[in-house]
């Protein structure tokens, strides 16, 4: 019974550590590319184009296709487009600005795990052997035959199998005698306790 309640709060560590991580990085990652995303909007003020400002604003949230295509509907009837070239002109602008727009979202979709992945990777590969949640934790990444640093190779496979598969790998830490998950197995690596310097026991064992 113990020994279940020693896993379980090993577990629940590595997943603090990692929503730490990510609470983190989210911190100063969404604040830059805010201010990306916000650029056509500060642009659109300085020009004191105070609706193209609102709908720029508006169209960064999940709703900005509906409301990039009622804005335009509603400029076709305020600008009287009543001839098929300016309406296709004004159409390919509207597709145009929404390739852009949806372009920018998947690139942000695409660089926040590939940087939160690789930055994670770096940190647990280095001399600290942790990143920032687990420092906070106590615990820090080790190679399961020496107990030092794992290469970045091998942190950088390990994090990207931890990211996508998580709550599939860390399963494996009930099975395996080091409570290991299946991303620690793969590359020879084991979570253990900072403090034990020449351990490779995590805790609970």
């Amino acid at each position: 019974m113990n020994q279940s309640l020693d896993v379980t709060s090993y577990i629940l560590r590595r997943y603090l550590a990692f929503s730490i991580d990510a609470i983190v990085f989210s911190m100063i990652f969404i604040p830059i590319f805010m201010c990306y995303l916000l650029v056509p909007t500060l642009n659109s003020i300085s020009h004191k184009d105070y609706w193209a400002a609102t709908i720029n604003y508006f169209t960064l949230g999940e709703y900005g296709l509906i409301i990039k295509i009622t804005n335009f509907i509603i400029q076709l009837f305020v600008e009287r487009v009543n001839s098929a070239p300016l309406f296709w002109s004004k159409f390919t602008q509207l597709i145009m600005q929404i390739i852009k727009d949806e372009l920018t979202l998947l690139l942000a979709n695409l660089t926040f795990p590939t940087v939160f992945i690789f930055s994670r990777a770096w940190s647990e590969s280095s001399t600290k052997q942790a990143s920032v949640g687990k420092r906070i934790m106590g615990l820090k990444v080790a190679s399961q035959s020496t107990g030092g640093q794992i290469p970045f190779v091998n942190s950088l496979i390990r994090n990207t199998v931890a990211f996508f598969f998580g709550s599939i790998s860390i399963l494996f830490a009930f099975f395996t005698k080091r409570r290991q998950s299946f991303s620690d197995i793969l590359v020879g690596a084991v979570v253990i306790e900072s403090i034990k310097e020449e351990s490779l026991k995590p805790i609970g064992e």
